[in-house]
């Protein structure tokens, strides 16, 4: 198994713990969520994967830096400060928090990913292109009732090829015949 073919089967899970590795490291989160865009999508050739592996960055950079969060209790005044709050408010503030960053990543993850399929694409079909130049002549081809094949003709140009009727396909065919008739005269 290749570097490459190993990358894109744990592509997910191998790029969202390197972005919460540079996510610690001190990068900047839409920084990794651009990297992911493109990166991902560039090894994939595909947008979905990028999309999954920024919602999944989002989704356990937040759920890691929640508890974090609760630290800033050494910092609070001594004095107690009377908040309501209920269950569904907590439950929903944390959606939220954990909504938004999810959205963000979407976003950021699927433009990104787009450049970066479209990179990857055209890199793909110029490192494939490895043909002749083609010749600029198109075929049509005559067949019978058993499909063998009579006759062809080659047109410089496909639109013309496109417009030709039965009638005009007649006409060549019958014409390519007297050119042949007349080579085997001579």
């Amino acid at each position: 198994m290749s570097l490459i073919d190993f990358l894109k089967k744990f592509s997910i899970i191998i790029f969202v713990i390197l972005a919460l590795i540079l996510s610690r490291s001190g990068f900047g989160y839409l920084l990794i969520l651009v990297l992911i865009g493109l990166i991902v999508s560039y090894i994939n050739r595909r947008k979905r994967e990028a999309i999954i592996t920024g919602v999944l960055y989002a989704l356990i950079g937040y759920i890691l830096s929640y508890p974090t969060g609760l630290i800033l209790k050494d910092y609070m005044p001594t004095y107690t400060i009377p908040v309501q709050t209920s269950t569904t408010t907590m439950i929903m503030d944390l959606l939220l928090g954990a909504l938004i960053p999810m959205c963000v990543a979407i976003i950021v993850c699927g433009v990104t990913a787009i450049i970066g399929s479209n990179i990857a694409k055209y890199v793909h079909e110029r490192s494939t292109d490895t043909k002749e130049p083609e010749d600029n002549t198109y075929q049509v081809v005559f067949t019978d009732e058993e499909n063998q094949t009579r006759d062809y003709v080659e047109v410089d140009d496909k639109g013309e090829l496109l417009n030709y009727t039965p009638i005009h396909k007649a006409k060549m065919r019958k014409e390519k015949q007297k050119e042949e008739e007349e080579w085997d005269e001579d």
